[in-house]
């Protein structure tokens, strides 16, 4: 089964060559129990943030599950499940790895 991917960006500009290796981000995994794809986006967000652990990147993955607190869908504008959210960007779906990788390189960009 295929399942679309939507991804929104908050922000533009021109980044530096700068990283600050200290830095570090979160990767926010929205799921739900009955969620049958949000075990798999939440595996690739773990694997993204492994491999950007060894690249000397600070990455910090948590899963709020909606089950415990329904209420949140609405306050972080959430439409579907998995989203993902890095930064100013926000995955709905299963994102690939390499694609969730450029999000998290960016968002440390942003933080320098």
């Amino acid at each position: 089964m295929h399942m679309e991917r939507y991804t929104e960006n908050k922000t533009s500009g021109t980044y530096g060559s700068n990283v600050n290796m200290e830095a570090s981000t979160d990767v926010t995994v929205y799921t739900s129990n009955q969620c049958l794809f949000c075990e798999q986006a939440l595996h690739v967000a773990r694997q993204a943030a492994e491999k950007s652990s060894m690249d000397g990147l600070h990455l910090h993955v948590i899963e709020v599950n909606i089950d415990d607190k329904p209420s949140i869908l609405e306050e972080k504008r959430i439409m579907a499940l998995p989203t993902t959210i890095i930064g100013a960007t926000r995955i709905i779906g299963i994102p690939r790895e390499d694609e969730l990788e450029q999000h998290i390189h960016k968002a440390i960009l942003d933080l320098s």
